[in-house]
């Protein structure tokens, strides 16, 4: 399959839909929903991402595959029999009628495949829970958990199977019934054949689940399911230390490896009437994938002695050296933690935090609707409503999918994630920010991930370069900076050199990239000389490039001479709209969302520096002679003054001298003379 359009390849697509759905003409007439931004609202999870499109036939959820991961997933054959499967069985009214067509959105000019069903009225169980946890009603929770349980027995009655049964898939309906949706996975007899495509969410799955492919893939997650439901309906309080992350309910992949030792087990076989369904699920875990039904049932079964490992999600720091890995893990669900560097809510349904520099364009978390409400109800102050006061400067975390987004100060895409819910952003105490920090290795977890995505051939370039040491399309150019050891710290790409990428982060977006380092192009000749004589012909190769290497430092762009080279006001944490708005300029002395980037070090000089003359005394100006010609004038008017008020009023004269009127005059026009002499 040819390289598949990136998540936000699609939502600029769908923004003309009869062009993009030129092949349906169930969706040709149809808009997508758009947010506050006007940009189409998007749901991305597993291998694709869902648009809300509404057209005369009714309302749609449009799926677009984004990730192709070099397998033959057969998916036309494979919907074929899922769609025919739900006809044929209109009794699980859970599901909802799907139709794959092979051609279903055109992005700049290709076709590409989409999977079409009708629009499903629900909110996830995540989002569901949450809201639920404010106003707390165990009636509603165990409706929904018996609606699960129904779901997951009817499907095994017909030998089928969901395949990756989470809170993300199973949507919660006005009257707590429930839908499931994403069907990449499903398991049915005429598929067995084709085996699996994917593995489930970790979160949610057996330990040893592996490539298993039958009827009891939602036997385990199923149960989980249900248990940490129950659990919430007696104690609601679970949910706020063990959930509200946007990743689970309760459970998390660790705890199916080690449960003996998991604290969440321990809390749950303290509520007493669950103490047998907690046996039984820890039991479940220790056993091997096939013994999971049976020790679900309370038999006893052998402990699983095959290696474990537990399925961890990718952890980041938001920090300047790991923008360019945001931007590679696009469509990603990841967890992005970091410290506030300033707030903004440039309108009423908009709320926007970013962790770095937005003029860098460096992550953001923004919130939409109801959730940027609720965040200025948290974080806000009467006293500045455009701002998130009481968030600026504290440490958080979030979790979801990575988005681009274009700013006016960058050339370069924002990564960002835009919150379900107020409460799922994060806020962390020096323990957890700290744990948060170990876990995030960048240089061998992230880096390993990006090679996973570098294996696709859809995937970004740069990433593959970062591997390469020796680049295959120039090799002349090597000599040349040779004999400079400066040019390698500043490379053009910004993961060429992983252990510099801290550097490009506070360089790459204000001068373009270049591959020499800023020198004069008539001192720094004699150096290079004796190189290149053997072979004259790399010399001019690398000066003929591009203009930024002709040995001179670059010139500064103009939108950034007002920012960066005047003086800076202090650093309180304020930021623009920027991360997802291009269209507001900054006004100038609005303070600056993040310190100062590191000094850079000086010029390089070259020849013997003139020591500047100092500069003469400066003579007094013509505009002082006359001023001081004025004064004179002033001071004989007052005193003529005097004279004539007390004449008048005592009959005493005062005695002026009559020369005292020509006598300033006269001076006056020396001074001024004087003045224009010199």
């Amino acid at each position: 399959m040819s390289r598949l359009p990136s998540p936000r390849d699609y939502q600029l697509a769908v923004q003309n839909p009869q062009r993009a759905f030129a092949s349906d003409p169930t969706l040709r007439d149809g808009q997508a929903r758009t947010n506050a931004l006007r940009l189409p609202v998007a749901a991305s999870g597993g291998f694709a991402v869902t648009f809300d499109i509404t057209s005369a036939s009714g309302r749609w959820a449009v799926r677009c595959f984004h990730k192709n991961d070099n397998q033959n997933r057969r998916l036309p054959d494979r919907y074929r029999a899922i769609g025919q499967f739900i006809d044929i069985h209109p009794e699980l009214d859970f599901m909802v009628p799907v139709r794959y067509q092979d051609d279903g959105i055109t992005v700049n000019g290709n076709p590409f495949p989409t999977v079409r069903m009708r629009w499903a009225e629900g909110v996830p169980l995540g989002t569901w829970l949450q809201r639920w946890a404010a106003e707390p009603n165990p009636d509603r929770i165990n409706e929904v958990c018996d609606a699960i349980r129904e779901a997951e027995q009817q499907l095994k009655s017909h030998g089928a199977a969901h395949g990756d049964l989470q809170h993300g898939n199973i949507l919660v309906r006005p009257d707590h019934k429930i839908w499931l949706i994403d069907y990449d996975g499903m398991y049915l007899p005429e598929l067995a054949e084709l085996g699996a495509i994917e593995q489930g969410h970790r979160n949610y799955q057996h330990p040893d689940r592996g490539r298993h492919y039958d009827a009891e893939l939602d036997k385990f997650s199923a149960y989980g399911i249900r248990m940490s439901l129950a659990a919430l309906a007696r104690r609601p309080e679970l949910w706020e230390t063990y959930g509200k992350t946007g990743e689970n309910i309760l459970f998390q992949a660790t705890d199916f490896i080690e449960p003996d030792s998991a604290p969440i087990f321990g809390e749950l076989l303290r509520l007493g009437e669950l103490t047998k369904h907690v046996e039984r699920f820890r039991n479940a875990c220790r056993a091997g994938y096939s013994q999971t039904a049976t020790a679900l049932t309370g038999t006893t079964t052998a402990r699983s002695t095959r290696p474990r490992t537990a399925a961890t999600g990718l952890v980041v720091q938001a920090r300047a050296g790991t923008t360019e890995l945001l931007r590679q893990l696009e469509g990603e669900t990841v967890t992005v933690f970091g410290t506030v560097a300033g707030t903004k809510v440039p309108f009423e349904g908009v709320a926007l935090i970013n962790l770095g520099r937005y003029q860098d364009a460096e992550f953001a978390i923004v919130g939409f609707g109801e959730v940027a409400k609720d965040l200025y109800d948290e974080y806000g102050r009467n006293s500045r409503p455009d701002r998130l006061l009481s968030l600026e400067g504290r440490k958080v975390a979030v979790t979801g999918t990575i988005w681009l987004y274009e700013s006016k100060y960058s050339d370069e895409l924002t990564p960002q994630i835009e919150l379900d819910h107020a409460a799922f952003l994060h806020i962390l105490d020096e323990d957890q920010y700290a744990d948060l920090r170990d876990k995030a290795n960048h240089r061998e977890a992230a880096t390993a991930h990006t090679e996973d995505i570098a294996g696709e051939p859809e995937s970004p370039p740069p990433t593959t370069a970062t591997r390469q040491p020796t680049p295959t399309p120039t090799p002349t150019p090597t000599p040349t900076p040779t004999p400079t050891p400066t040019p390698t710290p500043t490379s053009p790409s910004p993961l060429a050199h992983w252990s510099n990428a801290e550097l490009h982060a506070n360089l790459s977006h204000r001068y373009k990239p270049r591959a020499t380092t800023q020198q004069p192009t008539s001192a720094p000749k004699p150096t290079p000389t004796p190189t290149p004589t053997p072979t004259p012909t790399p010399t001019p190769t690398p000066t003929s490039n591009t203009t930024s290497t002709d040995n001179r430092p670059p010139q500064v762009p103009p939108q950034y001479r007002q920012e960066e080279l005047r003086p800076r006001p202090p650093n309180t944490g304020a930021i623009d709209d920027t991360a997802v708005i291009g269209g507001r300029q900054r006004p100038w002395g609005h303070p600056e969302s993040a310190p100062l980037p590191p000094s850079y070090p000086p010029p390089p000089t070259f020849g013997p520096v003139a020591t500047p003359k100092p500069a003469p005394a400066q003579p007094p100006s013509r505009r002082a002679g006359r001023a001081g010609g004025a004064v004179v004038l002033v001071l004989v008017a007052v005193l003529y003054a005097i004279a004539a008020i007390a004449a008048a009023t005592h009959g005493v004269f005062i005695l002026v001298p009559p020369f005292a009127i020509p006598g300033a005059i006269a001076l006056w026009f020396a001074k001024v003379i004087h003045a224009q002499r010199h």
